[in-house]
């Protein structure tokens, strides 16, 4: 399978679905284009640094730790809920997340819910 279309799916998904909370409090989504770019343009490196540490099973979370990234998704399934949108998406990103936490990678990055995905 190529991986690509599950990428792109997955990136529209999500861009769609950051402009539903803004949108719903009165924020025009072209307003908070410009912040999303941001987002669009850090994604290579990250790509690259999560492939290598997929490959190696190592997954260093120094900078950002899987434990914190979840509490901020718990953070925005709340606020989401409370508009009254669609959360699937975000209970998945969740549920996925909480997987890896239990199987010890709390402490690790990001790239460690590859082992919740696949096992």
């Amino acid at each position: 399978m190529v991986p690509t279309p599950l990428v792109f799916y997955g990136s529209i998904s999500g861009l769609v679905h950051a402009y539903a909370p803004a949108t719903a409090d009165g924020v025009k989504a072209v307003d908070i284009a410009p912040y999303l770019n941001t987002i669009v343009r850090i994604l290579p490196p990250i790509a690259e640094y999560t492939a290598a540490n997929i490959d190696v099973g190592s997954y260093p979370g120094a900078q950002a730790n899987l434990g914190m990234m979840a509490a901020g998704v718990e953070h925005i399934l709340h606020a989401a809920r409370a508009r009254g949108l669609d959360v699937s998406q975000l209970e998945s990103v969740k549920s996925v997340a909480d997987r890896a936490i239990a199987k010890g990678h709390g402490a690790d990055d990001w790239a460690s819910t590859y082992e919740a995905v696949t096992g």
